[in-house]
């Protein structure tokens, strides 16, 4: 039988109130405070063992639901606390490669403050394996400062002709898929290594998408990022990509949802139809978000992706994200955009626009990698576009529910609560075996 226990952070009249409609079946133990929330339940290993249990407790962030006193019944501000929980639904690019530019000083600041919960790494960003493991662990110290969970610390290498990162050069999708599973694990986790070594925790990777329109399509067939057009294929080798960053402590992304296969245009350069896409594309996502030992990936990205059915760019909409992704599919993990900043959205919807709809579709990060119009600050400036967007009085028309911030921020703190016991878990000694092979 297990025990729930409630943590109280609201009036005392309140919480009274309240008490009577708790389920509680063995203990509760109630803290009481002035501000407002309430927070989670746990099942204890050792229900007889009611020591344990507040161990884990204190080991846990607490989760915060907003209230009408977070809000400013004044114009449209919001308290600190949510704009705080806000910032972790947002991850920037940014210049520089060190802690002496002004480009990294003004992301760690973000980072500091909680305007933005991760970053992501760009070619610019890159010099050497010593350099990025030393701008990580400033961006971690940074974070840290202020009190903030960890940063999702994120770049695209998956190999062939898209890594950020050169030092060794790793096979695209479709020559490991034309390998053994053994040679793919091989290959992935020396990829996984590498980036383990330099601070990274996230990688934007495996590309899942269907090889549908092979050399046709100018941004997947064409450039190899594909591991072929059955599902099965797909699923084999991408697993071997996720299980190879698992063992090692690194989060990955399954991308582009709900397929980039079947297009014949590049959502970097416009907009961005796939009529053609079929069920079938959504395979790989059913069986990766299970998984099976070790091998359930941990985030899917969101394509720009256009079709009838969900009425506008994938990215954008509460159909493709909240009913097929989570409904259809029932992923349950982190659901992050592509770059919001790629010309099927900047070329075709207002800046303020965009975020709104890509917040209330049911993403939980936004990702803007900041190179279309470079701004040091540019996380701060999307937090508060999103705290000005929210329905704190009348329901205005596309304002966004508190709720859905909530639920956004608690999927992040679980995930990241998750990628540090993964690094914690993992086994670095695989790394050192295949650095002396």
């Amino acid at each position: 039988m297990p025990v729930v226990v409630c943590l109280f952070v609201e009036p005392l009249e309140v919480a009274l109130k309240n008490l009577k409609n708790l389920p509680v079946l063995t203990a509760t133990f109630l803290l009481l405070t002035s501000v407002a929330g309430v927070a989670g339940s746990l099942e204890p290993k050792n229900q007889n063992d009611l020591t344990s249990l507040f161990k884990e407790i204190t080991a846990q962030p607490v989760i915060v639901e907003p209230t009408s006193r977070d809000f400013n019944s004044v114009g449209r501000s919001v308290g600190k606390d949510v704009k705080n929980k806000i910032g972790q639904m947002i991850m920037v690019g940014f210049r520089g490669t060190s802690p002496k530019h002004k480009g990294v000083q003004a992301v760690m600041r973000e980072l500091s403050e909680g305007s933005i919960g991760g970053v992501m790494l760009m070619k610019h960003n890159v010099v050497s394996i010593a350099q990025i493991a030393r701008l990580t662990k400033a961006l971690r110290r940074a974070a840290k400062s202020g009190g903030r969970p960890l940063p999702l610390i994120s770049v695209d290498q998956e190999g062939g002709l898209v890594q950020r990162l050169r030092f060794t050069r790793f096979p695209s999708a479709l020559r490991i898929a034309r390998s053994s599973e053994a040679s793919a694990a091989s290959v992935y986790s020396k990829m996984a290594c590498e980036l383990r070594s330099t601070g990274i925790n996230v990688n934007f990777g495996p590309v899942v998408d269907l090889d549908v329109n092979g050399r046709n399509n100018p941004i997947i067939g064409r450039l190899g990022r594909s591991y072929g057009k059955s599902p099965k294929t797909v699923i084999k080798y991408a697993s071997q990509f996720i299980a190879a960053h698992k063992r090692v402590g690194l989060m990955t992304v399954a991308k582009h949802f709900p397929g980039h296969g079947s297009s014949l245009t590049d959502s970097h350069k416009g907009f961005t139809a796939i009529p053609k896409w079929s069920r079938t594309e959504l395979i790989p996502y059913q069986v990766l978000s299970r998984g099976g030992s070790g091998k359930a990936v941990e985030m899917v990205m969101v394509g720009h992706l256009y079709n009838k059915l969900w009425g506008a760019p994938a990215s954008l909409s509460n159909k493709a994200v909240s009913k097929l992704l989570r409904n259809d599919v029932k992923f349950k993990g982190l659901v992050i955009t592509d770059d919001m900043e790629m010309g099927a959205i900047r070329k075709n919807y207002g800046w303020a626009e965009a975020i709104s709809l890509a917040v209330n579709a049911g993403n939980d990060i936004l990702l803007y990698s900041n190179t279309a119009r470079y701004q040091p600050f540019l996380g701060r400036k999307i937090r508060d576009q999103i705290a000005a967007s929210l329905c704190t009085g009348g329901n205005r028309s596309g304002c966004i529910a508190p709720r859905i911030i909530q639920a956004a921020f608690n999927r992040v703190i679980r995930s990241k609560r998750n990628v540090a016991r993964l690094a914690a878990y993992s086994k670095p000694q695989r790394c050192a075996l295949l650095a002396r092979k």
